[in-house]
């Protein structure tokens, strides 16, 4: 069964645990006519972030796909292929050609480097957009990590620290063959908070 996109973690006071609201919105596949990539079928994800609180958060929302429990694909940064996308959708979305705009403007020494600031209230639409689309894929899983700064460490069965963190995963089934990869057939079939373990890398 399909959860809620939040939840309540906290009030949102600044020593709580806050968490960000994801929304998918659709998952697309686009083929931009100009520029890199023309020719070929990229596929992406519009969603929602939703900052719920009466405080600005700073977050760092890390989107990827999995297909077929196997093949992973990372948000990367394709500007012809997310203007395509922009154009299909009808609006400027906030994706990774914004986000590379603001870097430059950041000091990399800086602990936020990278962060990205919801406003109080803020819902912001955004796009993570995914690499060629293997024709046969059949069904996907989208993990957003990132959402809260609910975060906790544990040791493991080596002696060694692991941080444990909440991940909001979504799947999604693709009907149709190969020849039928440029038609939009994702369709939804649930949501819900998984947890992963990440390794602390010790400090030289």
């Amino acid at each position: 069964a399909e959860d809620s996109s939040a939840g309540s973690v906290a009030a949102g006071g600044e020593n709580q645990y806050w968490l960000v609201d994801f929304k998918p919105v659709r998952l697309r596949t686009v083929s931009p006519a100009v520029g890199a990539g023309t020719g070929q079928v990229y596929w992406y994800l519009v969603y929602k972030l939703k900052n719920p609180y009466k405080v600005d958060r700073e977050v760092y929302v890390n989107v990827t796909a999995t297909i077929d429990e196997k093949k992973k694909y990372a948000d990367i940064f394709l500007p012809s292929v997310e203007r395509a996308a922009e154009k299909r959708e009808g609006r400027e979305i906030w994706g990774r050609t914004d986000q590379f705009k603001r870097l430059a403007r950041q000091d990399p020494s800086d602990p936020k480097y990278g962060y990205t600031t919801l406003k109080a209230g803020e819902e912001r639409h955004c796009i993570a957009i995914f690499n060629r689309i293997d024709p046969n894929v059949t069904r996907v899983i989208i993990e957003a990590a990132g959402l809260s700064n609910q975060i906790r460490e544990k040791t493991d069965e080596a002696g060694g620290k692991v941080l444990i963190e909440r991940i909001r995963q979504v799947s999604y089934h693709r009907s149709g063959d190969e020849f039928g990869v440029t038609r939009d057939s994702f369709e939804k079939k649930g949501a819900k908070w998984i947890e992963r373990e990440v390794p602390v890398v010790p400090k030289e």
